[in-house]
């Protein structure tokens, strides 16, 4: 099927080039360019959006396990016992070290925010800026 749409969509940017010219050709050359950049980008997005969602029951699922192994340590006959202290001490670290891992994808996801909404304030910036040479 996805061939099929491909020759289809080939077929007309000919057919258009050859009745209509180089430039509408040109224009809807830029107009598939854009619709599939636009499909792949939607596409990374649900992607991203599922890897966080498998982070965050990842670490639900650590917790839980930590928790679990801080109330096995907690029974009477385990208390003390040097093998489970280590063992919750290293799921904590582990827990500390995702965590980290989270905080660093939602400060990226923060500078990338920032970074979109510069441009538009500069833009707007430099409008005043004009509007006030006039």
């Amino acid at each position: 099927m996805r061939y099929f749409i491909g020759i289809s969509l080939a077929l007309n940017a000919f057919l258009t080039m050859y009745l209509f010219g180089v430039l509408p050709f040109l224009f809807y050359t830029s107009i598939l360019i854009l619709t599939a950049s636009f499909v792949y980008i939607r596409y990374l997005i649900g992607q991203r959006r599922i890897m966080l969602e498998d982070i965050e029951s990842l670490l639900s699922d650590i917790d839980g396990f930590t928790n679990h192994l801080s109330e096995v340590y907690e029974l009477e006959m385990f208390y003390g016992d040097a093998t489970l202290e280590s063992l919750i001490t290293h799921s904590k670290q582990l827990v500390e070290n995702i965590y980290d891992y989270e905080s660093l994808i939602a400060s990226y996801d923060e500078d990338a925010d920032d970074a979109e909404e510069q441009p538009a304030q500069e833009q707007t910036q430099e409008i005043h800026f004009e509007q006030e040479e006039e």
